[in-house]
């Protein structure tokens, strides 16, 4: 379920990115086609997770993990194939399971695993400090707020991982257009700006994947290894471990996205 909304077109212009980004310039920067699809697919799955509950990991989205996601990572591979295995549990295991889920992160009482970033980057351990507040003004300068504002803290991670997906869907939406332009046989400088959207759209993921994301959530992960015993939870935890290891080796590294046509079908699943 989609808890953020777009208050307005974001990026709209580089003299726009610039001034939000401190007016420094913006890198032309891409990811192949895949990568950017097997990424969009790991982080929706996870903020539905996070957000909805292990009720999500269902048969379905597991096939979609098996058939789509090819990262060279143990922790993924790994987590993957628990995950395939765990589509065998009996109805009692997955009790047990959400079980582990609220001791992990919901509660009642004091949860193992808190999904929140401020409880990992702030000294006094709390909600709602001022990491969340940074959070929150990152989402504002692009139009982006939470549903609900306030019934739940902007840093959770369901909510972190969904503006990641949501800024990528803005990548490859980018990409669709420039390649319509193309075959439309419209001017050199229209293909130019829409080429320059994705660059700067993707300079704002790496911005929040080095200023929030890879802060916290690898610690985040580690906290859930240490106090789960749930085939599910631990798989979820590793599937993020292993993803956020790719986003460490990969943030110097941009590719080109000309590298096949986007498969809506893939996306449109969940």
């Amino acid at each position: 379920m989609t808890k953020i909304v777009v208050m307005k077109k974001i990026l709209t212009n580089n003299h726009q990115t610039k001034k939000m980004m401190g007016a420094r310039n913006v890198p032309d920067q891409t990811f192949n086609r895949s990568s950017l699809e097997q990424r969009i697919i790991v982080y929706k799955l996870a903020s539905m997770y996070y957000q909805d509950g292990v009720k999500v990991i269902n048969d379905d989205r597991i096939r979609m993990l098996i058939d789509n996601i090819d990262f060279d990572n143990q922790h993924i591979l790994t987590a993957i194939k628990m995950l395939e295995d765990s589509s065998l549990i009996d109805a009692k295991t997955l009790e047990q399971t959400e079980f582990d889920y609220n001791k992990l992160f919901v509660g009642p009482g004091k949860v193992k695993a808190p999904p929140y970033e401020s409880v990992y980057r702030n000294p006094k351990r709390l909600l709602m400090q001022q990491e969340t507040l940074a959070v929150r003004n990152f989402y504002r300068k692009l139009g982006i707020e939470c549903k609900d504002n306030g019934s739940q803290p902007d840093d959770h991670l369901g909510l972190e991982l969904e503006f990641m997906s949501y800024l990528l869907h803005c990548v490859l939406q980018e990409q669709n257009q420039q390649e319509q332009i193309s075959q439309e046989q419209n001017s050199q400088e229209q293909i130019l700006k829409e080429q320059n959207l994705q660059s700067q759209y993707l300079e704002v993921y790496k911005e929040f994947l080095e200023q929030h994301i890879l802060q916290w959530v690898p610690k985040h992960c580690e906290q859930v290894l240490e106090n789960s015993g749930s085939v599910i939870c631990r798989a979820m935890a590793l599937l993020l471990k292993g993803m956020m290891e790719v986003e460490n080796s990969d943030r110097n590294v941009f590719i080109d996205l000309q590298g096949g046509k986007h498969d809506e079908r893939t996306m449109q699943t969940f």
